[in-house]
């Protein structure tokens, strides 16, 4: 997650963000990698993804908390909480995204042209 890896916040942003941030953690690069390869699968009835690893890294976030009932509690996540996560990068370096995938980003993008067919038609 070289996106991620900054080692410490813009004070710019953090101008901003000091006033509306709640909580804040830390995911391992397996985390990231999972939630790649599950935003690439389209599980169930949703529609594939491609997410790079930095991309990736809020809908990895979500899925630490959501195994951790104490966690989840803490920051207020339940069956009726709404989140919205923002996917900030697509496959930046496609052979990277093929290994960690396994399977190629556009091979996932038809994936997903097919879906958005399927649902709008």
């Amino acid at each position: 997650m070289a996106g991620l890896a900054c080692g410490e916040a813009s004070p710019l942003a953090w101008k901003i963000l000091e006033r509306c941030i709640d909580h804040f953690m830390v995911i391992d690069d397996a985390d990231a990698i999972d939630a790649m390869k599950a935003l690439a699968q389209g599980i169930g009835d949703d529609v594939p993804v491609v997410a790079g690893e930095s991309g990736a890294a809020g809908f990895a976030g979500l899925a630490v908390l959501m195994r951790d009932r104490e966690l989840a509690r803490k920051v207020s996540l339940d069956t009726g909480a709404r989140v919205l996560v923002i996917n900030t990068e697509g496959a930046t370096a496609p052979s990277v995204y093929a290994r960690l995938v396994g399977e190629s980003a556009e091979s996932v993008s038809k994936r997903q042209c097919d879906w958005l067919q399927r649902v709008a038609g």
